[in-house]
């Protein structure tokens, strides 16, 4: 009866490393090695460059943030989740919430010192959106638009 179900938990766990395709990828592999343009990670090319989610088909990535500590405080910041799908041969869709891509917060007055966004009645913004579309011309030409969306509210 052992053997029978040791022959199982190796035939499961070869059929999982044979059919796993994870990429190692996300904000902190990409900060630990250096932030080099040079290193390929999946999550950082496809925010950087949308025709990239053409090399990344039916592709799901995110990242859980990390800790700002205030204080006593717990805070987890900078989270976001994006996924790919391709349609068809040649177009790919994708989105990607919750990724700050703007300069929130960086808004300079004419003596150069900066405002904060709670100054000027608004608030900070509601869920950005990135849509994400990649069009493959040929093998070695790709086409990618990433429109980014990210509404704020007047406190007032």
């Amino acid at each position: 009866m052992l053997k029978k179900h040791l022959a199982v938990m190796l035939l499961l766990f070869m059929a999982v490393g044979a059919f796993a395709q994870s990429i190692p990828s996300g904000t902190g592999r990409y900060e630990a090695l250096g932030n080099s343009p040079f290193i390929l990670d999946a999550a950082t090319d496809i925010n950087n460059n949308p025709a990239w989610n053409t090399q990344y088909r039916n592709y799901a990535f995110g990242d859980l943030g990390r800790n700002l500590i205030s204080g006593e405080d717990f805070q987890l910041s900078g989270q976001y989740a994006g996924a790919t799908f391709g349609i068809g041969k040649k177009l790919n869709l994708g989105m990607i919430l919750n990724r700050r891509d703007d300069l929130w917060g960086l808004f300079n007055s004419n003596g150069n010192e900066p405002w904060r966004p709670s100054e000027l009645d608004v608030s900070d913004p509601i869920v950005p959106f990135k849509g994400l579309i990649g069009y493959t011309a040929s093998k070695n030409f790709h086409l990618g638009l990433a429109p980014y969306v990210a509404m704020v509210i007047r406190l007032h």
